[in-house]
């Protein structure tokens, strides 16, 4: 839209924004003659402005086997490079530990590879605390979900937190407990989040893949 400023040359803003907004503000002199300037007005442009909505419930019955639900716009999964991130994102990973259990394998609960009809089994993982850093720089919001299986136990139990990457104010938090057979949390992102994996119980946290859609 176009928007006119007082005599004094100010403007001012809307008050609320539906999303990011583009205006043009014109001024003219005395003597007629006018220039114009486009500004970008978006939300959160001070920091923060993340958001991440919890889409339940768990999915425990999919297992490994995420071609064709999750991850049709790209994925990053434990012990399989490259990853295949899309362009409107951003992926990295903090303070983790990388783990195969099975660099092939054809159990159900291992991962998909993406390629031909490949499995594997590894993971991600720290004794304490690591993070996944998530940042959507389309200004959209997009399905994101990540899987965790307890491959080798029975008794892991950890959370996992997900905060906005500006101001570390916590979105959304669940438990994963009883995760032998694999789950599936997903949340509906948008901007730049940090998701913190701890564990609560036995001897690591875990996760092993993220699926973008």
């Amino acid at each position: 839209g176009s928007f006119s400023g007082t005599t004094a040359g100010l403007y001012t803003a809307p008050a609320t924004l539906t999303g990011a907004e583009t205006v043009t503000v014109k001024a003219t002199l005395a003597d007629g003659t006018s220039g114009t300037a486009t500004v970008n007005l978006s939300t959160g442009t001070t920091g923060g402005g993340a958001t991440a909505t919890f889409v339940p419930p768990p999915d425990t019955t999919t297992g490994g086997s995420w071609e064709g639900v999750y991850g049709s716009d790209g994925t990053a999964l434990a012990g399989v490079t490259p990853q295949n991130v899309p362009s409107y994102a951003t992926f990295a990973l903090q303070n983790q530990i990388t783990y195969t259990w099975a660099s092939t394998t054809t159990d159900p609960r291992a991962l998909q590879t993406g390629v031909g009809t490949g499995r594997i089994a590894a993971a991600w993982y720290n004794p304490a605390t690591f993070s996944l850093d998530v940042n959507f720089t389309d200004g959209g919001t997009h399905q994101f979900a990540l899987y965790a299986v307890d491959w080798d136990s029975s008794n892991r139990t950890e959370t996992i937190q997900v905060v906005d990457a500006a101001t570390n104010n916590q979105l959304d938090v669940e438990t994963l407990s009883n995760f032998t057979n694999g789950v599936y949390l997903v949340w509906k992102i948008s901007g730049h989040v940090k998701i913190n994996v701890t564990k609560t119980g036995s001897s690591n946290a875990l996760i092993n893949g993220v699926f973008f859609k």
